[in-house]
């Protein structure tokens, strides 16, 4: 597997591709939907629920339309930055529900190195980072531990959007509350 380091795309046999100068973007692969996104490699990329306005080296990708909210996705989350050796780096940015790499949690504020196909972990969003904007699907899911066997003609997914289950809720009104001796003899007490 190909690790985001110095290697430029003119890569020669004994040096898969990777990021490097030459590299002018990332894929992040978002499990849950099956959606990708392309995004030009900038010098910080922040993950996060953040609107805020691109700035020149900096991208803020809103991962809201991506159910962020409800999986646990912070304002600002994580942020991957290419270091002076060209190398992705992933720094959790204090994260309520914590990042992950390929199944580790991550500490505050400390780097760490990014490889070609890493599995993020956002809260409970997971996310699969390529240096191409081809997706290798014929790799096997690293998120499930031991091996699964897939029958052809078993389709299950999840809809989306999730429903509310307010809608599904049966209400009734309150009824009024009974006292007891042990209340009436509190309120005489004041």
């Amino acid at each position: 597997m190909s690790s985001y380091t110095t290697q430029s795309s003119r890569s020669t046999p004994e040096q898969p591709p990777g990021i490097g100068e030459d590299t002018e973007q990332i894929t992040l692969y978002i499990l849950s939907t099956r959606q990708k996104l392309t995004i030009p490699l900038k010098t910080k990329i922040t993950l996060g629920r953040s609107t805020e306005p691109d700035t020149e080296g900096n991208i803020y990708i809103d991962l809201t339309p991506f159910y962020a909210h409800q999986l646990g996705v912070s304002r600002r989350h994580l942020m991957l930055v290419q270091d002076n050796d060209q190398r992705l780096m992933a720094f959790d940015l204090s994260s309520q529900n914590g990042s992950f790499l390929n199944g580790q949690r991550m500490s505050s504020h400390k780097g760490y190195p990014v490889n070609d196909g890493d599995e993020l972990m956002l809260g409970s969003l997971s996310i699969r980072v390529y240096c191409t904007d081809e997706i290798p699907f014929s790799q096997p899911e690293r998120s499930f531990p031991g091996k699964l066997t897939q029958h052809p003609e078993t389709h299950a997914s999840l809809p989306y959007p999730e429903p509310d289950i307010r809608e599904t809720l049966e209400t009734r009104p309150l009824q009024p509350r009974v006292s007891s001796k042990r209340d009436s003899e509190a309120s005489t007490a004041k």
